[in-house]
């Protein structure tokens, strides 16, 4: 995560691993707006159709960033997963995190996804079935 350098991505700053409490501690960006599915919990409207195309453009531009310059695959791209700031103006920011199950696809032109990675709701139909398939690198 520490070569991953986009805008629209969580920045892991440092680790820290405490041996004594056997814990890693990951020193990330701050968002005080919290996640997208705790603005979606606090509204009974849901987003307002601006916000949402303007976080998925910077969504689309930290999958973009994840697919073709560091040849990886986040896998678990939900609302629980998508930062936000508190600016509530042009410059407000969503930043995608948690990319522990992101696959690296730099090993081959062609990767496998075999069985399950990330959470249901937010699978592909296709891996949801149990199917393995690949994708070419290419298709990015």
């Amino acid at each position: 995560m520490k070569s991953l350098v986009h805008t629209n991505i969580v920045k892991l700053h440092e680790i820290i691993d405490d041996p004594l409490k056997n814990k890693v501690y990951l020193v990330m960006d701050y968002l005080p707006g919290g996640t997208v599915a705790e603005k979606l919990e606090k509204t009974k409207t849901g987003m307002e159709e601006e916000d949402v195309r303007k976080y998925f453009r910077q969504l689309i531009s930290a999958v973009h960033y994840c697919h073709e310059v560091k040849k990886l695959a986040h896998r678990d791209i939900k609302p629980e997963n998508i930062l936000l700031s508190l600016l509530e103006d042009a410059r407000a920011l969503c930043k995608l995190s948690d990319l522990g199950l992101a696959h690296d696809v730099k090993v081959t032109a062609a990767f496998e996804l075999h069985g399950r990675a990330g959470t249901t709701f937010y699978m592909a139909p296709e891996v949801l079935a149990g199917e393995n398939y690949s994708a070419r690198a290419d298709m990015w």
